[in-house]
């Protein structure tokens, strides 16, 4: 465990000056017109501790990156669900799309308990992020829901959080709802039921073949579930 946590200290280490400079040059062009000085401040420290977090259950799980050229057909699959429906622009939807893909043609040779493992994580780092930035994010307005004109509550949120998957990258999180009850909190929470069931699937797929299959019907329908419900 000591030489684990050692690791992921040196892994965290490796995101170099000019990956910080990138991060802070984005956040500066996304919230330059919508966001005070004090927000962009805590949004950046947010995001980077987001990020050591997130990198450190990556390691604890033994998420390592081990992409190859089958990985490029999410390009397509994100292209073709994104004229669906922009909502399936998610890796909840198109990972699963791939890991069905890989199950009826194994030499694609794609670890399905990674898709099914990032996932988890990505969403429960959502989750955390949105539970903080809902003290202060989110807004009254007079929204269209259920084809009525109503008061309620709108968040639209993006964050880009510098984490190491066996190499820096980028992850961009996105989310955006309308509430007209003010129940947008239960959204962050069931994010993270959401992704702790993923998390435990993935788990329990090392041992449990069957568990595969099992976390690519769970991971897009309790998703789509989740969207239904907010």
């Amino acid at each position: 465990m000591l030489n684990q946590i050692v690791l992921v200290n040196d892994e965290i280490l490796k995101i170099t000056p000019v990956y910080i400079i990138l991060v802070v040059f984005l956040y500066m062009l996304m919230y330059r017109k919508t966001t005070n000085f004090f927000i962009f401040v805590l949004e950046s420290i947010l995001v980077f501790v987001a990020g050591v977090f997130m990198s450190y259950i990556v390691s604890l799980l033994g998420l390592e990156l081990v992409a190859n050229k089958y990985f490029l057909l999410l390009i397509p699959i994100t292209l073709l669900f994104a004229y669906l429906n922009k909502r399936y622009v998610c890796l909840a939807y198109t990972g699963s799309m791939l890991g069905i893909m890989a199950l009826c043609f194994p030499k694609m040779d794609i670890d399905i308990i990674w898709i099914i493992g990032i996932v988890g994580v990505l969403h429960l780092l959502e989750g955390i992020l949105l539970l903080i930035t809902l003290k202060y994010e989110y807004k009254r307005e007079v929204i269209y829901l259920k084809q009525k004109l109503k008061l309620g509550y709108v968040l639209e949120k993006m964050w880009i959080v510098p984490v190491v998957i066996t190499y820096p990258v980028l992850v961009i999180l996105g989310f955006s709802e309308k509430e007209s009850s003010g129940r947008i909190p239960r959204s962050a929470n069931r994010l993270i039921i959401y992704a702790l069931t993923l998390i435990f699937i993935y788990i329990c797929s090392k041992t449990l073949d069957y568990m595969e299959v099992v976390g690519l019907v769970v991971m897009p329908l309790m998703h789509e579930r989740m969207a239904s419900e907010g």
